[in-house]
This record gives structure tokens, sequence and C-alpha cells, in this order.
């Protein structure tokens, strides 16, 4: 990864504060900085959960008992431990170096080791790795990283802050292909969660309906299921079966927080003088 520029400025953090400096990056005691992303370590479990238990429950549906019960147990032991490994994933910096803890191994770098941070492209589904470029070559990357474009280089700059003056800022090459972008839908949906909004706004309806929409996938996804076991379908079916669910799930969780926010700012636009 080039240099973006030589000593360049960071905004400094009182390494002191007691306060968070968000709800997943914090600064505690001894000064030191501790990133610990719930939000990306849900995802990433959930992603675990699925690639590990699906095929097997799938396979287990499929062949019957009495092999398909040891299949399942084993599809949900390696769930259970999939997601185990998904919250190890931490990322804590002090003084003397970085602690880089990935879903598989753990990076214990120290400063005069490391020429420059940037934040980089990694993954088959591309997603922004913090990166510590190495004087000896090649980088370690952390996937404890922030997908928004000004969460990352926030967590980028809060890293340099502990660093050396000899280390670099290296570029956010995720922006370059618009990775994370603060204008994304995705990220307009949260600004407009973490904020108070009418009820009656157009976006508001339009996000309750597309919950309600993922949240009729259940019963559909139920009656696949339940079709597929009488008909002693393939696995195919079996895995239409999994995803309705899945998005029935999903939006249904959505859509009763949804309800449940909007009824709470109704009801505050109604107490208002």
């Amino acid at each position: 990864m080039p240099p973006e520029r030589q000593g360049a400025s960071v905004q400094p953090l009182t390494r002191n504060r007691q306060m968070p400096i968000s709800s997943e990056m914090r600064i505690v005691e001894d000064g030191s900085l501790v990133y610990e992303p719930r939000r990306f370590r849900l995802g990433e479990a959930w992603s675990a959960f699925v690639l590990c238990a699906t095929p097997g429950v799938i396979v287990s549906l499929a062949i019957g008992s009495p092999g398909g019960y040891a299949t399942a147990i084993l599809a949900a032991a390696a769930g259970v431990w999939s997601i185990h490994r998904a919250f190890r994933i931490r990322l804590a910096v002090d003084e003397d170096g970085v602690i880089v803890d990935n879903y598989w191994r753990t990076h214990q770098i120290s400063w005069p080791e490391i020429a420059g941070v940037g934040i980089a492209v990694k993954g088959i589904l591309p997603q922004p790795a913090l990166g510590f470029s190495l004087r000896t070559g090649g980088a370690v990357f952390a996937k404890a990283t922030p997908l928004r474009q000004t969460e990352r280089q926030t967590l980028r700059a809060a890293v340099l802050t502990l660093a050396p003056p000899s280390v670099e800022t290296l570029p956010d090459v995720a922006a370059r292909f618009g990775i994370g972008s603060d204008r994304a839908l995705s990220n307009r949906f949260r600004l407009w969660w973490v904020r108070d909004r009418t009820p009656d706004e157009p976006s508001a309806r339009a996000l309750v309906l597309s919950a309600g929409l993922a949240f009729s996938c259940l019963p559909l996804g139920i009656a696949v299921l339940v079709g597929a076991i009488e008909d002693k379908a393939g696995a195919l079916r079996y895995l239409v079966a999994s995803l309705l669910l899945v998005a029935g799930v999903v939006g249904g969780v959505g859509f009763a927080l949804m309800i449940k926010k909007l009824v709470f700012a109704r009801r505050a636009n109604s107490a208002a003088p």
C-alpha cells in the first residue's frame, strides 16, 4: 500500500478518557485502544453458523434417521464452534504495538516492525480491512474493521495517535471502490434508525412495508419445508425452504423493531405541545 503522505496529521484522542469513543471502540484505563466490533461479530457468527450448520441439516433431513441425527448433531456442533471463533475478532492497540485477533490467527506486532497503517480490501466478498504494512515486507490485516468509510477512518486515526511519528498514514483503498460509502442506502437507513423520525415519512412507510414483505416469507418457508418432507424431495427444496425461513425471521425481527420505533415516535409527537 503506497503512503498517502508522510507525517499526516491525525485528530488527537484523550487517552485517559473514561467515556467510550463509540459503542465498539474505547480507550481503557491504561491508555490502550480496544476495538470490539459487536455488529461485525454478529454478522460473522451468523454467516459462519449458516455455512457450517445449514448443509448438515439439509443432508440430515434428506437421508433421514438414524444417520440423519448424527449428521444434524455434527452440523450443530460445527455451527457452535464457528460462532465461538467469530466472537474472538478484536483489535487492541497501545504505545508498544498492536494485537490483531482474527478468525483463525492472532498477530502481535510491535511499532518498530510497522511502516504504515492504512485500509485495504480483503476477502472473497470485498470488505475493508485495517492493514499494518511491515518494514520486512507484507502486511497484517485486521478483520476488526468498520464497514462504513467515516467509522473506519476514525479507527485508523485513533490507531495512529498511539503510533510513533515514523509510522506513515496509508490510503483507504476501499474508498476508491465505494465500499462502505456513507451515501449507501443501508447507511442512510442506519442514520434514520438512530435519529428521531416522524412515522409519516415515506421512507418510514417503505421500510415497514419491505420488512413486512420479508416477514411473509416465513409461512411460505414453512409450507415449502413441510411439502419437502412429505414428498421426500431433494436437497434443493430444503435449501429454498431454509432461505425463505431465514428471510422471514430477519424480516419479522426488523418489522417488530420498526413498528416499535414508529409507535414511540408517534406517541412522542402527540405528547409534544
